[in-house]
């Protein structure tokens, strides 16, 4: 699919691995300048449409969902080079799945930054027929709000960069 919609000097530069994104961080660190993260989540969106995935749907499976969310997130962030941007996503509704998992990064992580979009940014064509809701910790669309489009959340968030004299040093104290 990237190869059909990417030019290939793009391409060429986007790493695709088949390794879990929870567990990529105990071999690597801050290797990425960007990481998309489209996590699994409970995707209430089927729910509307198919009666098996309302069968599935229960708030345990939310819960079980928001637990690998983190695991996903805080992996993708220790991978993340300093100053780089990660942004995650799912089509939940649960906020225990949306700013839930974002919130629990930024108070872990305290220097970590939520963006939001320039004012004007979803006044473009296609995003215009979409009415974005802005949350403390993203952003995130309603089916009926947003002709029919959603859930959909996300959230950009920024590490910051090193000091300029380089990385903290540990002093053993």
């Amino acid at each position: 699919v990237l190869d059909e919609h990417l030019p290939p000097d793009r391409r060429s530069r986007i790493r695709v691995t088949g390794f879990d994104g929870a567990k990529w961080c105990r071999y690597e660190r801050a290797c990425f300048d960007f990481i998309l993260l489209d996590a699994p989540c409970s995707a209430e969106r089927h729910v509307l449409a198919d009666n098996t995935a309302l069968s599935r749907w229960t708030p345990a499976r939310v819960r079980n969902l928001a637990v690998r969310q983190w695991s996903l997130l805080s992996g993708a962030w220790l991978l993340l080079r300093p100053g780089g941007r990660l942004v995650y996503s799912t089509c939940a509704l649960a906020p225990a799945e949306n700013s839930g998992v974002v919130e629990r990064l930024c108070k872990k992580y305290p220097g970590s930054r939520i963006s939001f979009p320039a004012d004007g940014f979803f006044s473009r064509q296609p995003l215009s027929a979409l009415t974005p809701e802005f949350c403390s910790a993203g952003v995130r669309f309603l089916p009926d709000r947003s002709a029919g489009s959603g859930p959909i959340f996300f959230s950009v968030l920024d590490k910051p960069p090193e000091p300029a004299n380089g990385p903290a040093k540990n002093t053993g104290v």
